[in-house]
């Protein structure tokens, strides 16, 4: 459990902020990546100018986890620049071609004009070699999640080292960072996932459904779907809480279900296995199986068959009428 006083403090950080910036690292596991984003999604919920960052986009190798990240919530408002807080016009420039520079704003077009007014006798600017681009950055307050070396964030620490050293900063991780003002360690909860319900819950940010379906898949991914023995009772009530505010649970389409019998032969697909009844999977399915292998059979082994219960039956008859004869001898005998 994380301390109150730390989410006290956190509290205030957060309500003296505007401009947050949210930010995890190249190598993010998923119980990551769901955290970031859940948090990035509540502060935008409060309305505060948040925005979410990372070296690179996301891309696991992981099929499965591809997919999932597909129908994770707030990542697709992901950036991976950092310097675009100002537009910057810029041209070449010599002391004789720039006498006075000015700037009006028409209340007709709404529009803003910036005026370059070359000196007497030199022409104008070439319009051709103005050039815009996109620089500089600013931040009331920086969450960095599931990092703690600001040299690995490359080209969104590279240039902006003062953005970082000026900025009041929180880390989450599952240790205690050297950097940070605040340090959330979620190392006593079994995910990031899992203590981050508490860290938004602490900061007065409720949860919607998207945030918890976020977190509940940064669970499921931690836990194996809860098969780990890392799950503890205090995870599934978390992830009992999450799906009372709305989770949905994530699932990845698979082509076929097995059902595991003691001969380990039957298999049936999703869809047969929806429609039988409780109790009657396995009797049904080795029928299914027995008509199956029947089908497969030779026609000629099939004509056989019949033949050979003939021949049985006759061999019976004739052992039972030998019997009779004996048992009919052995009273004569006797008499």
């Amino acid at each position: 459990m994380i301390e109150p006083t730390t989410l006290t403090n956190l509290k205030e950080l957060i309500n003296q902020s505007q401009t947050i910036l949210v930010i995890f690292g190249t190598k993010a596991k998923m119980d990551q990546l769901m955290s970031a984003t859940s948090l990035f999604l509540g502060l935008k919920q409060i309305g505060k100018d948040v925005s979410l960052l990372a070296p690179q986009q996301p891309n696991p190798s992981n099929p499965v986890l591809a997919q999932q990240l597909k129908q994770a919530a707030g990542l697709n408002e992901l950036k991976t620049e950092l310097g675009k807080q100002n537009l910057v016009v810029s041209f070449d420039y010599s002391k004789t071609a720039v006498d006075n520079v000015s700037y009006h704003i028409s209340e007709q077009t709404n529009k803003f004009y910036l005026t370059i007014k070359p000196q007497k006798g030199h022409s104008p600017l070439d319009s051709s070699k103005v050039e815009f681009s996109y620089a500089g950055a600013q931040a009331d307050l920086i969450f960095l999640v599931g990092e703690y070396q600001l040299e690995e964030l490359d080209q969104l620490y590279y240039g902006y080292e003062g953005l970082y050293e000026d900025t009041a900063m929180v880390t989450v991780h599952s240790f205690e960072p050297e950097i940070g003002n605040i340090k959330l360690d979620v190392s006593h909860q079994t995910s990031m996932s899992e203590a981050m319900v508490e860290v938004l819950e602490g900061m007065g940010i409720g949860l919607d459904a998207d945030m918890a379906t976020n977190l509940l898949m940064g669970i499921e991914n931690v836990t194996q779907s809860f098969k780990s023995r890392i799950t503890t009772a205090a995870t599934f009530e978390v992830a009992a809480k999450l799906m009372r505010m709305g989770a949905r649970r994530v699932k990845t389409q698979a082509s076929s279900v097995t059902t595991v019998q003691p001969q380990g032969k039957i298999k049936a697909s999703k869809s047969q296995v929806k429609e039988l009844k409780p109790g009657q999977e396995i009797k049904q399915l080795k029928q299914q199986q027995v008509v199956k292998d029947r089908g497969k059979q030779n026609p000629q082994q099939l004509q056989k068959k019949p033949q050979q219960a003939s021949r049985r039956q006759k061999q019976s008859q004739q052992k039972s009428s030998s019997a009779k004869k004996k048992q009919h001898r052995s009273n004569g005998m006797r008499r």
